[in-house]
Order: structure tokens, then sequence, then C-alpha cells
């Protein structure tokens, strides 16, 4: 058997995405919000490293302050401070000299000097008060504390921004993403379907693409927030002392690095455990949507205990999974943490004895560390979600990266189809099994507005042609000719479904309104049109019935309908389409005969003045038809000819007609 060529595919496999790349191509896509938010996240930045010189400048004028206070109480203990200072030769005088409290505090210099000698550098007494400056500018104590309340709200201002700004280029990728997915799930040919279940792509549409749109609006942010006080919180610390500033840095760094090493550890566990949990879901979500079979057949009870061992095993690699992940947060949250008293640890070590300079150092490096840490507190969560992130992404590259076979969107188009439909040396197999042959070398004319039936036996391929002739698939080799002469694999395919209308043995139905459903895939029709075409089906009536008339909304899959209303339903469509050629898939098959007699009387009135051709279940439903082709599995067509021509010869057809009689 000859083997088709398989055709160029319309979609080129994208590169491995990561949440980087993907917000990367978000600030390309909208420049002035990615301005913005560089903007908006280095204010936050600022804002928040210039926290720790607002700190050190607190904590300079209060050891000055409390000096000063000391000293101008006029009490003992005041005098025992300047006999202190006087044998330590910070001021001069005798030993048993009482000196004026009031003169010592009036001498500015003299005070400038002693809070000097005693550590309490880069802070100014003047006229009572202390003052410590910044940017040349001077500033006490209740006025630092307004610039610390000032600057919080700057952060939280730009931090807002930042998070909006951010939210907006997400929001704009994620669009992008679940767009670009669900255009190349549509565009998939059949049998890419067949191979992946419904909630896998339903998950992947919901759950994976949401998950990342979470990812895109958080993760940026709080990494180049981690990186950027990190770097500024070092560097200012490092200015204050950079001796300590190492000391401490080394430590968070061990740490950190701990928690990236068991973060990379736990990956591949991970991504195991996603995908037991996700596998899980899909299975009960097919038992659920099949819960009649369940049901029919008794086996709740196994399916209950399936569940139950998957479940369990599920938690057990979960609880391990927490074991490993909790380890992330000890060391985050316990280890980190606990760095913002190292400084003390270290300081004592480095100025033993220098009081003043070690309060400094403990305040000033809390205060940093705290700025330092904080951000990190959050770094558990953010390489998880990356991670899991990193999974989502594969999964949607390995759904996404399936090249349809079919190019359905071809330059030619067909007006109209006013000749004959023609199978030329058709050959056909499967795609998930190439060795099967299912048509073998078909060859037939199918005639202008006349009526053609395919009947045999499962397997010899009848509801093979149909999909055939919608282009479900391609003949493996062969053509199918429009109108005589072109071949329907180098037509658009939209083009020519305009000219065709389907009836399923199985009617799909969605959730929405009547006309809704009526008039779906249609691009142009009237309300009266609407109208006729369900009274031509015989399904005005009902509907009137109903409250809301033509504006009822059914229900998924119509389920308040019964199968033969439902089967109206999809007539009423046909005819409002008023096809050129009319493709019925053992059309009332799955209904009862009283049902089925009133029904076949709707599609006899729908094939007039059409090419009909019917995928035949039950005989007596092709009796009129001008020919009917016999099919079978290993021949092809086995016999050709009218109803009386066939019941009449021995052979496939006879059979069948006998056995339908019993």
């Amino acid at each position: 058997m000859k083997k088709k060529n398989e055709g160029t595919s319309i979609f080129i496999k994208p590169r491995q995405k990561t949440i980087a790349g993907l917000f990367m191509q978000g600030c390309k896509q909208k420049p002035i919000y990615a301005a913005l938010t560089l903007f908006s996240i280095i204010a936050v930045i600022l804002f928040t490293v210039f926290n720790i010189k607002i700190a050190e400048n607190l904590v300079k004028i209060l050891t000055a302050q409390n000096l000063v206070d000391m000293i101008s109480k006029k009490d003992e203990a005041s005098q025992t401070i300047i006999g202190d200072l006087i044998q330590n030769g910070v001021i001069t005088g005798g030993e048993d000299t009482k000196f004026d409290v009031d003169a010592l505090l009036r001498n500015e210099a003299l005070v400038n000097s002693i809070l000097k000698k005693l550590g309490n550098e880069d802070v100014l007494y003047r006229d009572g008060s202390i003052y410590s400056s910044i940017f040349g500018i001077e500033l006490t104590f209740s006025k630092w504390i307004y610039t610390l309340m000032g600057n919080i709200g700057l952060i939280v201002i730009s931090m807002y921004l930042s998070y909006f700004f951010t939210g907006l280029i997400a929001q704009t990728k994620e669009t992008d993403l679940r767009k670009d997915t669900i255009t190349k799930i549509l565009s998939q040919d059949l049998n890419f379907f067949n191979a992946n279940k419904t909630q896998s792509l339903v998950t992947i549409i919901v759950k994976d693409i949401g998950f990342i749109g979470d990812q895109l609006k958080i993760a940026p942010i709080i990494i180049v927030y981690i990186l950027g006080s990190f770097v500024g919180a070092t560097v200012t610390l490092g200015i204050i002392d950079w001796k300590i500033t190492l000391c401490t840095l080394s430590l968070i760094l061990g740490v950190v690095l701990v928690a990236l090493l068991v973060v990379f550890v736990i990956s591949k566990p991970t991504k195991k455990i996603n995908l037991e949990e996700k596998n899980l879901n899909n299975t009960m979500a097919e038992r659920i949507q099949a819960i009649r079979l369940v049901k029919s057949a008794g086996t709740w009870l196994e399916e209950q205990e399936k569940f139950k061992s998957q479940s369990k095993k599920l938690d057990r690699d979960k609880k391990i999974s927490i074991a490993m992940t909790t380890l992330i947060a000890a060391l985050l949250v316990g280890g980190i943490g606990s760095f913002t008293m190292a400084s003390i640890v270290f300081g004592n070590f480095i100025y033993t004895g220098e009081t003043a300079k070690l309060l400094t150092i403990f305040s000033t490096f809390t205060a940093g560390i705290f700025v330092v840490i904080t951000p990190l507190f959050q770094l558990k969560e953010i390489l998880e979600g990356v991670n899991r992130a990193k999974n989502s992404f594969n999964t949607i590259d390995k759904i996404t990266s399936s090249m349809p076979k079919i190019d359905v969107n071809k330059e030619a188009e067909i007006e109209s189809v006013d000749g004959d439909i023609i199978l030329k040396d058709v050959y056909f197999s499967y795609p998930d099994a190439p060795d099967k042959t299912i048509i073998n070398k078909l060859n037939l004319t199918l005639r202008k507005n006349k009526k053609y039936a395919f009947v045999g036996p499962s397997g010899s391929g009848k509801s093979t042609i149909a999909k055939l002739l919608l282009r479900f698939y391609d003949p493996t080799d062969g053509k199918i000719l429009i109108n005589g002469k072109q071949d329907l694999a180098e037509l658009n395919l939209k083009s020519w479904l305009k000219h065709v209308g389907y009836v399923d043995q199985e009617p799909q139905i969605f959730s929405g309104t009547i006309i809704e459903n009526v008039a779906y895939g249609l691009e142009s029709w009237t309300q009266e049109e609407l109208v006729e075409a369900c009274k031509k089906a015989k399904l005005h009536s009902l509907i009137m019935a109903l409250p809301k008339g033509y504006e009822t909304v059914l229900y998924e899959r119509g389920a308040q309908l019964s199968g033969g209303q439902k089967q109206r339903l999809v007539i009423a469509r046909a005819f409002l389409k008023d096809p050129a050629v009319l493709i019925l898939d053992e059309a009332t098959s799955a209904l009862d005969n009283i049902v089925e007699k009133e029904i076949q009387q709707e599609l006899d009135k729908l094939m007039v003045g059409r090419t009909t051709i019917s995928i035949a279940h039950r005989l007596s439903t092709i009796k009129d038809f001008d020919e009917i082709f016999v099919l079978d599995p290993n021949l092809g067509i086995a016999q050709r000819g009218t109803f009386n021509e066939l019941i009449n010869e021995p052979g496939i057809f006879k059979t069948l007609y006998d056995s339908s009689k019993n």
C-alpha cells in the first residue's frame, strides 16, 4: 500500500518557555508598563535600604541624647559621669572640681567634643538637641521618625505600583498563552483528541496556565526585590562596617546555598508527584463522567478501593515531599531569622569594650539583616512555584508541540458544490494503527443530489468514509475530488464545510440557548429562518412550551432533552444551514423504533435536493436511496445497487437484512 506524504505542520515546535522568558516577552509587548514596573521596584528597593540609614541615625541620636540627658540631671550621678570623663581625659579639670552642668551644656563645642570622643560620631549637639544629617540635611530624632513614617508609606505605594504594573504585564501573557494553547489544541487533528484525555486538556487550559499566570504576577517582583534589597542592604551595611557585614553575609549565603541544594534535589520527585496527582484527578474525572457505566456495572466499590489505593500512595509521596520542603522553610525562617542576632556576636569579638559602637552596630545591623532576610522568607514559595511552573510549561509544550498533519488553511476555496464527489484510489489507515488498512483502493463517484448509503459489518470502514469526507483525516493515499476536479486536501477546509451538513448518532449540544445551539457555526441567518428550520424538524412546539422559548438555556450536552429531541435540534441546525452535501452517520441508531420513524421522516425531508451520504445501521432507513455500497473489511466494496436489488442477491447485504428481521 502506498503512503501519502505527510503535510507540513502549520506550527513550529516552540522553544522551552520559562517564567523569566515569558515575562521578558511581556515587557517587550508592554514597554511602558515594563518601565513603570522597573521604576517602581527600584523605588521600593531604595526606600527599603534607606530604612537602614534611618535606623542608624536614630540609634546614634538616641545614644548621644542618653549621655546628654544623664549629664543634664545635675545630680550625683551626673557628677560621677563628669568625673569619669575627667579621669579618662575626655574633658579637663581637677578630680575635686564640681562642674557647672549648665555651663557645660551651653558649651556646644565641648559637648560635641565629648560625644565624638565617646564614639558618638556623625551627630551634632546644638540648642539643646541632637541632630544627625543626611544629604546635607540636619534632622532631630522626631524628624527622623516622621521621615521613617513617610518612607514606609512610599514603600507601600511603590510596592503596590510594582505589583499593579507587573500584574498587567502578566495578565497579557497569561491571556496570550491561553489563547495560543487553545488555538493550537483546536487546530489539532481528530486523532490528537483520541490520544489525549479531555480532562487533561481542560486541566492545562485552566489549572496549568492559571498557575503560570499567578507566578508571572509575583515571581519577577519578588526575585528582583530579593536581589535588589540584598545588594543594596549589603552595600549599605558594608559602608557602616565591612567586617561585621562580611561575617554575617557568609552565614546567610551558606544557608541559602543549602536551601537551593534541597530544592534541586526535590525537583524531580516533585515533578513525579505532580504527574501522579494529575493522573489520579484525570482518572476520577473520567469515572465521574461515566458514572452510569460504573453504576450499571456495579463496580463502585472497586472504583472506591482503586481510588483509595492510589490516594494512599500519593499521600505517602506527598508526606515525603513535605519533609523535604519544610527543611527549606526551617533553614530560611529558623537559620536566617536567627542571623539578626549574629551582628552582636561578631561585634562582641571585634569591638570589645566599645559600647557605643556595639549599640550602633547591633541596632543598625538588626534592621539591615531584616531588610536582607525578609524577602528570603518568600524564596521557598517562589522557588517551588517556579519549579512547578516549569513542569506546567513542559506539559503545555508536550501537548501543543504535537504537529497536525492536516493543513486546513489552504488558499483555494470552493464557492459551490455543483458537481460530483469522486473517491479515487483511496487508501486509509488510522495514524495510531498505520499497518491496519481500513479502506483499500476505494473508487466511486457520488452524483449531485443523489442519495447514497454505506452499510457493512463493524470495522468495514463505513464511518471512516464520513470522516474522510468531513476531512477529520486525509486519505493515506489517493484523492477525494470535489466537483469532479478539486482535491479536497488542497481546499480551504472551512470553505468546504460551509456546504456540508453533518448529523451524528451522538448529537453535539453545548450549554447555551436553543438559538445558539441551532445557529452554531452559521454566519448569516434570520430569526424567521431559524424558527422555520425548527418547525421542519418538528421542534418548534416543544420550544414554545418552554418558559423562555428559544431563549431557554440548555444544560451541558442538552441534559434536559430526550434523545429524540436532541436529534431534532441537530436536524434543525442542518435545515437552517441548508447544505449542498448532507452526511448522516448512523443518525437514528441510538433511538427507539417509534422515535426513529419520526426522526426519519424529518431526515427524508432534509435529504431532498441534496447530495446525501448516509452511514446506515438500520437498513429500513435507506430503502429509497439511489445506490447502496456494501463494504467488506477485506474486500472494500463487496456489493452495490439499490435496496431491492441487494435484498434479492446472495451476499453481505441480504445477510444483514435477514438478520434485522429476526
